[in-house]
């Protein structure tokens, strides 16, 4: 016992290497899709812009990361300095992304992001149909983001291999599973290299829940199938996609968020663990989420702050190693279940495995 005790005490502080950060330069959105936190929680939400000074704290820790995100529970073209942000991530060596609605993706904004040397864009998309990506994209027109994107490919097609990679984020959800093979067309036509489908896992309430395939064990079957046979035709056409497939059985010991190497700094300059323990709600109003039909509280899990504590400082903090340690220690169980748990994970469905 004594043994273990010292080696807990002397055991070597991990380095300071991060698979990405992801930083959080806009809790703010120019629209109100109802399954995201701005429509779930519309007049209780609390976002706001980073600061420059917020995001002045963490130069000399971009170089410590494979990719920079410019990413949370916002749209990033918001920021009015968002290309300055990219360029000081850049002046690191480190790549540097996000993902946009597409609304700002206007001419000079398509140059920006030729001339900052961005890798990586994302485009969120809800539907593959303009019916459908209406529907659960509200405020975001599916005809001027097709403009755009068409427009922003002939500008990458003239860079001769300068662009930034362009990726499609699919919020898969009950009524756009149908639409997945219509993705390769949209790929095809805006020049995508990539495809990321994702779940509906922070469910904001009862109507949303609804289109959640997560609740809809039924669907399962086709829906996997349905992703699989997408996923070998976009391999065909040089397309790489990636999926969580909606089936959830038991509790993983790890977590999809890759936490044990990776974390997130909101607008405020909180640094957590994920965007899911990140959520900004106004003072006095915790809010809820579902997970298995159930309602439970919004939790936020901070390891501190960069205002007030250099990144690395916190990294390394004894909550923040504690976190990290809890979770090396179910991946050492058989069946860890809800063992070495913090309390905003134990009601997560990035939690739950295929």
């Amino acid at each position: 016992m004594l043994r273990d005790l010292f080696k807990q005490i002397f055991q070597p502080i991990p380095p300071f290497r991060f698979d990405f950060i992801q930083v959080e330069v806009s809790a703010l959105c120019n629209a109100s899709c109802p399954y995201c936190v701005h429509g779930c929680y519309g007049e209780i939400w609390g976002g706001g812009l980073i600061e420059m000074d917020t995001f002045r704290r963490l130069k000399g820790s971009f170089g410590s990361s494979n990719l920079v995100f410019l990413q949370g529970w916002g749209e990033p073209l918001l920021h009015p300095r968002i290309w300055e942000m990219v360029r000081m991530v850049k002046e690191e060596g480190t790549k540097v992304g996000f993902t946009t609605n597409g609304t700002l993706l206007t001419s000079e904004n398509r140059q920006h992001a030729m001339d900052s040397d961005l890798d990586i864009m994302g485009i969120s998309l809800a539907g593959a149909t303009p019916e459908t990506h209406k529907k659960m994209r509200r405020g975001i027109s599916f005809e001027a983001l097709d403009a755009a994107l068409k427009a922003f490919r002939k500008l990458r097609e003239r860079s001769h291999g300068k662009a930034p990679n362009l990726h499609i984020a699919f919020m898969l959800l009950k009524s756009n599973w149908q639409e997945l093979d219509l993705l390769l067309d949209l790929a095809d036509r805006w020049g995508v290299n990539e495809i990321v489908i994702s779940n509906l896992d922070l469910v904001g309430n009862r109507e949303m829940e609804e289109e959640s395939l997560l609740v809809h064990s039924e669907l399962w079957q086709e829906v996997v199938a349905a992703l699989e046979k997408t996923k070998e035709a976009a391999s065909k056409m040089g397309i790489h996609l990636h999926y969580y497939g909606p089936d959830i059985g038991d509790t993983c010991a790890q977590c999809k968020e890759n936490i044990l190497r990776s974390c997130v700094i909101s607008y405020e300059g909180n640094v957590t663990p994920c965007v899911m323990v990140n959520i900004s709600l106004k003072g006095g109003d915790s809010g809820h989420f579902i997970f298995k039909r159930q309602p439970h509280p919004v939790e936020k899990y901070i390891f501190g702050n960069v205002n007030d504590t250099p990144l690395e400082e916190i990294w390394n903090s004894e909550k923040a190693r504690q976190f990290r340690e809890d979770f090396r220690k179910r991946m050492e169980m058989e069946s860890p279940g809800m063992q070495c748990l913090p309390g905003p994970c134990r009601n997560c469905y990035k939690l739950l495995a295929k």
